[in-house]
């Protein structure tokens, strides 16, 4: 119960943040002399998307507490890939983060779209804190994705300290965090998504020093 606690707080927080940004910026353009209806509407469209996400997020989890089953469906992961940097876009753009990405898989999979999102968004914004911390001039996340013979293989490298190799393994255990306000639950919930895919996942040292996440997953998960 603790794990899965603290699961849904790390999880909902960048979306309702985001909830908090959009109703603020939608205040703003009604409260000026001559209210913009247009961007305060779009604004209350976001705040809407904001809640569905939250709420899928919240259903995802519990279904991967419960071990319900995934709700499967066709799809390619470059498409996942792309919403999760729209989603994260705000922090990538705050941040500064020059974003390369090779995305090159021709081919669909049967698999969970939210648990595979809420997959690349943790660790985008994993990729994300740990350069916030780093001592390099530019900050530089690259995604690259692959057709594997019977599946397909996702890459989310950063330029940031990196993760020591006796710390590769521990770093998917929950609770076990290198941040000082880290839960450390967002790379355990990645292991548990892509596990309930029989798939997986490891870290790397990526070749401009910083730290390499991949994941394989099956064409179809059984």
């Amino acid at each position: 119960m603790a794990e899965f606690s603290a699961s849904i707080a790390h999880e909902i927080c960048q979306p309702l943040l985001g909830i908090a940004a959009n109703a603020a910026a939608s205040l703003r353009w009604l409260q000026r002399d001559v209210p913009d209806v247009d961007e305060a509407i779009a604004g209350l469209k976001d705040i809407r998307a904001g809640c569905e996400r939250a709420a899928n997020i919240v259903k995802a989890l519990g279904a991967l507490a419960r071990q319900a089953p995934l709700q499967m469906q066709i799809l390619n992961i470059d498409d996942v890939i792309r919403e999760a940097i729209q989603l994260t876009q705000p922090a990538l753009t705050a941040q500064r983060v020059r974003l390369e990405t090779a995305l090159s898989v021709n081919q669909s999979i049967v698999a969970d779209a939210v648990q595979l999102q809420q997959l690349l968004v943790n660790l985008i914004t994993n990729a994300l804190e740990a350069m916030a911390g780093s001592a390099q001039e530019e900050s530089v996340l690259r995604i690259n994705s692959f057709n594997l013979k019977e599946g397909v293989e996702v890459c989310v490298e950063d330029n940031g300290p990196g993760i020591p190799a006796e710390r590769r393994e521990q770093i998917f255990g929950a609770f076990y965090t290198t941040k000082s306000t880290g839960l450390g639950v967002g790379l355990a919930i990645c292991r548990a998504v892509v596990d309930a895919h029989h798939g997986r996942i490891w870290a790397q040292a990526s070749a401009c020093g910083g730290a390499r996440m991949r994941f394989k997953l099956p064409t179809c998960c059984y």
